[in-house]
């Protein structure tokens, strides 16, 4: 069986991360797997490039009428109008099954997929958020745009319409707000996680991981990641009431814009930039005590597994696939959406628990996200996906 994974980068995002995480988990299960992207960013043989960037910026530009010129909004939505047409492409005709994951931002149109879906291949496709089954939205948001809706979703109607699509939500949550997607008519939709390589991310001494990176080791150290820490979505504002109403405690933030959190802490901080490099990462992780990621709306945040797999006790709110990877009370805490005071709870009680919530976290990632284990199920879809 050979599988080409197609997502718009190979090392940028949670979703390329997810993407390059399964394709190494299916290799470790005899499976041939190779990957297409417009943006490779990783010297990996595996992945082919093809696409240019161009298009991402003229797309962007023909949103902005429509979001009354307002950049960042303009990047809440997509209509793929513009792509790059893969199906003649080596890589594309070397598979038997076709992967999709997030192939947004000007690498793959709707029409693109629509040729796709009409291949004659198996075609999968991951959700890493609602777009492929929505209309125009990657994630629940108050601002509509109807004028963009209905073009849309009739694009993706007709293009994916009948074409027995395997459409895979990563979480429990996604699979259950897409159920009812129109778009869904003559596809098929279940739940897969994303998997984790458990030899990679695993626990280590936390005192010599401390003096790696150089952090001291008497602290509580409370964690806070995300790609871009002050990304609304990721409730940095939640984070910092919860830990500014502590005491006993400093905080480290991994991700871009951590000077900007840190200087709303009363605490000692450790700001630790943006880190591509997945050793130290799990040295960040392992020399955390607790883990806090207060999304206010997240699928399965990569982020959440990675610690669980390096044994630290995560805090997040009820709300996405969050609960389906936090077990309340046992390897970690779920607290109510936007309330700190639950937040703080559930930092003291990761603090308190830390060993017997550590040893949860580790089983609980290694029986529901490990490779082996995320590999087993998609090869048995793949096996079962009507050509």
């Amino acid at each position: 069986m050979r599988v080409l994974m197609v997502n718009t980068s190979d090392n940028t995002g949670g979703a390329a991360l997810a993407c390059y995480r399964l394709m190494n988990a299916l290799e470790s299960a005899g499976v041939e797997v190779r990957m297409l992207v417009r943006d490779k960013g990783t010297d990996d043989s595996r992945v082919t490039a093809i696409g240019s960037k161009w298009k991402k910026a003229v797309e962007r530009l023909m949103l902005l009428p429509f979001t009354a010129f307002n950049r960042k909004k303009s990047w809440t939505i997509d209509t793929n109008w513009l792509g790059t047409d893969i199906s003649a492409t080596e890589a594309f005709q070397w598979a038997d099954v076709i992967h999709l994951h997030w192939v947004n931002q000007g690498f793959l149109s709707v029409e693109d997929i629509g040729k796709i879906a009409r291949s004659g291949k198996k075609v999968v496709w991951t959700l890493h958020d609602l777009w492929p089954l929505d209309s125009i939205y990657h994630y629940s948001q108050q601002e509509k745009y109807p004028c963009l809706e209905s073009g849309t979703l009739k694009r993706k109607l007709k293009a994916c319409c009948g074409r027995g699509i395997s459409f895979v939500a990563c979480s429990k949550w996604l699979e259950g707000q897409l159920a009812s997607s129109p778009i869904l008519t003559g596809n098929t939709l279940c739940s897969i996680p994303n998997p984790i390589d458990t030899s990679l991310f695993c626990p280590k001494d936390k005192t010599a991981a401390r003096r790696r990176l150089g952090l001291p080791s008497e602290e509580r150290i409370v964690l806070f990641v995300s790609q871009k820490l002050s990304d609304e979505r990721k409730g940095a504002r939640y984070f910092i009431e919860a830990v500014n109403a502590m005491d006993n405690i400093s905080v480290a933030v991994l991700g871009a814009d951590g000077e900007l959190v840190a200087e709303q802490i009363r605490h000692k901080t450790h700001v630790l930039g943006y880190v591509s490099d997945q050793q130290k990462i799990v040295d960040i992780y392992n020399s955390a005590d607790v883990f806090v990621l207060p999304s206010l709306n997240d699928n399965l945040p990569n982020t959440i597994m990675e610690a669980m797999a390096c044994g630290v006790p995560c805090v997040g709110f009820a709300t996405g696939g969050i609960p389906q990877m936090i077990d309340h009370g046992t390897n970690g805490f779920i607290a109510g959406v936007r309330n700190t005071d639950e937040l703080k709870q559930g930092i003291a009680s990761c603090l308190e628990n830390q060993a017997s919530f550590s040893k949860a976290c580790i089983t609980k990632v290694e029986n529901c996200f490990s490779q082996k284990a995320v590999a087993e199920k998609f090869i048995e879809l793949y096996g079962r996906t009507d050509a």
